[in-house]
């Protein structure tokens, strides 16, 4: 067989926000990872939405093109993840519903794919700046990306904050990326970071009690190792934890831990510790979710358990990863299947 091409690297780096440019082209160009990678690229996008909060196809056909092409350095994959960014960012309309839900689940994927084909471009890069903090709307209180990755760490918060720090490293803006860390390394430390707490919020998911003084703050995010009524509620994400009865766990950890994980990627890159601290939080919550049948709950989750087995060295179960919500590809980016 003709051997795939090595790329011409783009101008803006070697290395990109999620890999090593060196550790992406020892990738296959074979096996049912790539080929589901690339029959994505190939796909039609469809119509980008970033007030849709449950549009997938088209962040999803952007990024597969964009890795497409960093692989191969086929210029009509990065001209595709281009055009499909262009079209995306200006969909974004003010006073939308969830409106900052729907930006923190699909701006990530294109802020990633940016960075593969290194799009340089003045429009998105000034509308990135902005869109970071500017008040979107749609919900009475959480209306900028910002504000909300640092009041919530539900589903809305980590998603929120999973875009965020794709924009902050993608724009260079290293005074960001640490308030960004603060947030994060806060998850899994009481009373470490104050999180507003929701209408949803049981205390019953969490064993760090309420500080009085502090009475709408959430005593931590991420629980520490404990038991609640003979119940190991290590590594419960407390928020969305508490979307169903203690001690029945529903689908919402599995929403948490898509943001967790990206986020642990993005600024483990950046040479933080995000996959150590607060004995490892991230791990903590993969094995909480195994022990409550919390994984694959769902296509858009799929992608996850790739990650923590080869970060941690676990042995969780898989399902091809296709794209789930901000990532995906898995499966093919990480152990190359």
């Amino acid at each position: 067989p003709t051997p795939t091409p090595t790329p011409t690297l783009p101008i803006g780096g070697t290395d990109y926000l999620i890999i090593n440019r060196q550790d992406l082209l020892a990738l296959p160009t074979s096996g049912n990872g790539w080929t589901k990678l690339k029959n994505q690229a190939d796909a039609s996008a469809g119509t980008p939405d970033l007030c849709n909060q449950d549009n997938r196809t088209h962040p999803q056909v952007a990024l597969a093109s964009a890795l497409v092409y960093a692989r191969t350095g086929t210029q009509s994959y990065a001209d595709k993840a281009r055009s499909l960014i262009l079209a995306a960012y200006p969909t974004q309309i003010v006073g939308c519903g969830n409106a900052v839900l729907s930006l923190g689940r699909q701006l990530g994927a294109y802020v990633i794919a940016a960075d593969l084909i290194k799009l340089n471009d003045g429009g998105f890069t000034q509308w990135l700046t902005n869109i970071r903090t500017k008040n979107i709307g749609g919900h009475g209180r959480w209306y900028t990306l910002r504000s909300t990755a640092k009041d919530s760490s539900n589903n809305w918060g980590t998603f929120a904050l999973t875009s965020v720090i794709a924009a902050d490293r993608y724009l260079g803006d290293t005074t960001a990326l640490q308030e960004d860390w603060t947030i994060f390394s806060n998850y899994g430390k009481p009373f470490g970071w104050p999180f507003k707490k929701t209408s949803d919020y049981n205390e019953s998911w969490t064993c760090v009690a309420t500080d009085t003084s502090n009475s709408s703050d959430l005593p931590i995010a991420i629980n520490s190792e404990c038991t609640r009524s003979g119940f190991n509620l290590d590594g419960a994400p407390v928020e969305d934890s508490s979307r169903t009865s203690f001690p029945s766990v529903g689908n919402y950890p599995a929403e948490a831990a898509q943001g967790y994980v990206v986020q642990a990627l993005l600024l483990s890159r950046a040479g933080y510790d995000a996959w150590g601290v607060n004995n490892s939080q991230v791990k903590r919550v993969a094995l909480f979710r195994e022990r409550n049948s919390n994984l694959n709950y769902s296509s858009a989750d799929y992608y996850v358990n790739w990650i923590v087995n080869k970060i941690y060295g676990l042995n969780q179960p898989t399902q091809p990863a296709g794209y789930g919500r901000v990532f995906g590809f898995t499966d093919w980016l990480f152990w190359g299947v």
